[in-house]
C-alpha cells in the first residue's frame, strides 16, 4: 500500500477545528476532496513541476487557483476545487546569492493577509533563514 493510500487512511482522524499539513508528495486532488469533506482545513506543499493559474492575484502575493480532478473524477462529475496557492522563497545559508522557492496549497480562502498570519512564521520554521512570499516586498 503507497504513502497516499495510508495518508487517505488516516483522514478518518481528523476534525473540524485541525489544520491538516502534508508534503508535497501527498499533493492530490483525492486528498484535497478527502480533506475538505472532513470540514478540515488543509496546508500543503505542493511538487515544482505543478502549475496553477494565477485566476486571482490577491493582496499579500499569493493567489486563488483551481485543482482540478483526474479524467476518473471528471467522469463522475467531480469539480474542480477552489485553492488559495502561495508561493515564497527562502534564502540559502550556504549560498546567500541562491533561494530556494516553494509553494503551499491551502484550503485558508478568506485569511485577508496571508503574510501576517501569526502561524505561517511557526509552520515555515527555517532558523535564520528570511523568507518572503513571491511578489512580495515582505519579508518574515
Amino acid at each position: 500500500m503507497g504513502e497516499r493510500v495510508r495518508a487517505l487512511r488516516l483522514l478518518r482522524s481528523v476534525t473540524k477545528e485541525m489544520l491538516l499539513m502534508w508534503d508535497r508528495g501527498l499533493h492530490s486532488y483525492a486528498m484535497v476532496s478527502a480533506t475538505l469533506s472532513k470540514g478540515c482545513g488543509y496546508l500543503g506543499r505542493i511538487p515544482s513541476n505543478v502549475k496553477f493559474l494565477n485566476e486571482t492575484q490577491l493582496e499579500d502575493g499569493s493567489y486563488l487557483s483551481f485543482i482540478n480532478p483526474p479524467g476518473k473524477f471528471r467522469k463522475k462529475g467531480f469539480k474542480p476545487i477552489q485553492i488559495r496557492v502561495i508561493e515564497y522563497t527562502i534564502e540559502n545559508l550556504n549560498d546567500p546569492t541562491a533561494e530556494i522557492k516553494y509553494r503551499l496549497i491551502t484550503s485558508l480562502l478568506g485569511l485577508k493577509n496571508f503574510r501576517q498570519s501569526y502561524w505561517l512564521p511557526n509552520i515555515i520554521n527555517v532558523g535564520k533563514s528570511k523568507i518572503q512570499l513571491m511578489n512580495s516586498k515582505y519579508i518574515f
